[in-house]
């Protein structure tokens, strides 16, 4: 089964570029310019992966997020921005990681692959989350914390970025 990124975006450039990449490797690829779309309602529960962009036209990233975060709590969310200094803030929300645009090509596709390769192994483990759930087509039973029922962990800030590592030491 193909993997499904949904990329929330307010630049066409920048989301087609994405999407093509993500393509040209065997992802099913959603696009958004603002994830208020009904479209995006309606395929979350099928999304594996979600990129999202801060600046967004009719509202904040980070309200985004958290929305994201109430729909579908154990979905990795990759945080894309031109902004500065966010990385704190998107530790703080348990965003899985963030990744500074301009982004580099090689950096998105290892980062994604690891954060759905991190949440499956999660769920052949004995997991129970979201994608658990996923796979027998119920949603997860509970929606608080970082695990659902000892399932699927949502992954560190901190993704797989040398940079990111070596900031907050974990080489």
């Amino acid at each position: 089964m193909k993997r499904r990124i949904l990329i929330i975006d307010d630049d066409p450039v920048v989301r087609e570029a994405i999407s093509r990449v993500l393509e040209g490797v065997g992802y099913d690829v959603v696009e958004s310019p603002d994830g208020n779309e009904p479209t995006v309602r309606s395929v979350l529960e099928e999304i594996d992966l979600v990129l999202l962009d801060l600046n967004l036209p009719r509202r904040s990233g980070w309200e985004v997020y958290e929305r994201l975060r109430t729909q579908v709590p154990l979905i990795p969310v990759v945080i894309i921005t031109g902004i500065p200094n966010q990385n704190q803030t998107a530790l703080a929300a348990g965003a899985s990681a963030l990744m500074e645009k301009p982004i580099d090509v090689s950096a998105l596709l290892q980062t994604v692959d690891e954060l759905l390769v991190k949440a499956e192994r999660a769920h052949h483990h004995g997991g129970s989350g979201y994608y658990a759930a996923k796979r027998h087509r119920r949603r997860p039973k509970s929606k608080t914390g970082s695990t659902v029922g000892g399932g699927v962990p949502t992954p560190s800030l901190v993704g797989w970025a040398v940079r990111w590592r070596r900031a907050y030491g974990k080489t």
